[in-house]
Formats: C-alpha cells, structure tokens, sequence
C-alpha cells in the first residue's frame, strides 16, 4: 500500500512542479525570488542546490504576494484536494519516505497542511502553536 500512495504522490508532486515551473511562482534568479530570499530557507532539506525532497505542499504553496488568478489558484486547488482525496500525506518539509514512516505524525513538529481559501495557498503550523 505505501508503494501505491508513494507512486500516486510523487505523480501528483510532477504535476505541481511542472503547474509551478509554468507558473514562475517566485520569478527564480540566481537560486532567490524575486523578493530576495527563500521562505524555505529555515528547512532542513535546502541545500545549495535548492531542495532535495519532493514535498508536495512545498511546490504548491506560495507566499502572499504572489498574486495568481482564478483558473491557476485553481490548478493549485486541484492538485491539493486530490492528494487529500486519495488519503495521501500533505505535510510541508518532509519527504513523502519520512511521511509514510510509522508513528510519523506523532513526532513531527508540524501539523499536516489546510488549504486557506482566505489566502488561496496550503498552509501548515508548527505543533506548539495549535491547540488540541
């Protein structure tokens, strides 16, 4: 079963990288956005060649100031919910082997992503800042 949802994950993760290549989410130049730095830059898996996971949450949030119109916020959408359909592991910065591990939730420090209608991105929370 793991294989299967590692398989479907990782076609999923395809698509949301090749929406995000399309897209230019953070208009990349010289391994910064066009803001000037990394939101990832706090994660573990960032290395100076970018990211060495494939996390779909990662590929398909983005940062408030990208503005994105209907049709591709709902691309973005259409991904998201389809991964959360099939029961597939939708947390930020761990890859989908870490993920599937046994008991992977319950030490991770954060909680698995929402999609913020509000802000029209996935978002995810640190597990000390939510309350049970």
């Amino acid at each position: 079963m793991n294989s299967t949802k590692k398989e479907l994950y990782l076609q999923l993760y395809d698509k949301a990288d090749k929406l995000q290549k399309e897209l230019d989410f953070c208009k990349w130049e010289n391994g910064k956005c066009f803001r000037g730095r990394s939101c990832c830059s706090t994660c573990l898996h960032v290395t100076e060649n970018g990211c060495s996971i494939k996390n779909l949450v990662c590929k398909l949030w983005r940062c408030s100031n990208i503005k994105l119109d209907e049709n591709n916020i709902n691309k973005i959408k259409e991904i998201f919910f389809e991964a959360k359909k099939l029961g597939l592991p939708l947390y930020a910065r761990a890859s989908i082997d870490e993920m599937l591990l046994e008991n992977f939730e319950k030490t991770f420090p954060y909680t698995e992503a929402i999609f913020d209608e509000k802000i029209q991105t996935p978002i995810f929370f640190t597990k000390e800042n939510t309350t049970n």
